[in-house]
């Protein structure tokens, strides 16, 4: 299988997705077999579209592939994963911990309220300083199994952030580690060389307006609409032809 390169020429942006564009040339002799590396993670197997510019040949069992990167990409990757684990069994603790302190918290309410009933019945000359200093006990516990709930609690959002930024960066790693690969076989009459368009999209781009108003005088104002534009493909969309629609990609 003889691999082949290519680049991309024209993107349309969806509001959610967008369409690529790639044009090839490869040598073919009668007939072989062809891939073409590197395309996104997110490319949408069913949207893949592979034609001659030249009615010299034909094209027939195209494929899409899964490939994975055998460089560093992949220890960085699972270091990360790991550390993910980690930080989630971490929450998992963090989280019961808030609701054992619930529970405690709970009880001592429970038996503050009885205490608190039991004072407000019982004349301060028969309330004994054993009860007065239950009471108290009760009182400042209640704050202390207060104050370590809400460090918990805070805690575990600051896990939470953490495990979220790890995540983005785990989806980053992915996108050079994990790329989708087309193989296609194609046939001629002649040895010759071919131009082929592929056409295929993605999930992993959107773009969404964004609005500037610069206001001349009291009486006149010029809006001026832009895009902003995310991609997240793993490809190099260095001088391609961009255009926007606000139609769905799907």
């Amino acid at each position: 299988m003889a691999g082949i390169n290519s680049y991309i020429t024209d993107v349309c942006i969806f509001r959610e997705g967008a369409r690529i564009t790639r044009r090839c040339t490869f040598n073919t002799n009668t007939q072989g077999k062809y891939s073409i590396s590197g395309l996104s993670i997110s490319l949408l197997d069913d949207s893949v579209q592979l034609a001659l510019e030249q009615s010299l040949g034909s094209i027939f069992d195209v494929s899409v592939q899964i490939e994975e990167s055998q460089s560093k990409s992949r220890k960085a990757l699972n270091e990360l994963k790991e550390e993910s684990r980690c930080l989630c069994h971490h929450r998992d603790i963090l989280k019961d911990s808030i609701l054992i302190y619930a529970e405690e918290i709970a009880e001592i309410q429970k038996l503050s309220y009885h205490s608190r009933q039991h004072v407000e019945t019982t004349s301060l000359k028969d309330l004994t300083q054993a009860g007065l200093e239950l009471v108290e006990f009760k009182h400042t516990h209640l704050e202390k199994i207060s104050t370590q709930k809400r460090h918990a609690e805070a805690n575990r959002q600051k896990v939470n952030r953490q495990i979220s930024e790890l995540q983005e960066k785990i989806d980053q790693v992915s996108i050079h580690h994990f790329s989708k690969c087309i193989t296609f076989s194609c046939k001629s009459d002649c040895t010759t060389k071919l131009t082929a368009d592929l056409t295929y999209c993605i999930l992993s781009a959107n773009w969404a307006p964004s609005y500037l108003l610069n206001v001349k005088d009291q009486h006149s104002a010029d809006l001026e609409m832009r895009a902003a534009i995310r991609q997240n493909s793993g490809e190099d969309w260095g001088n391609v032809q961009l255009l926007l629609s606000m139609s769905c990609l799907i």
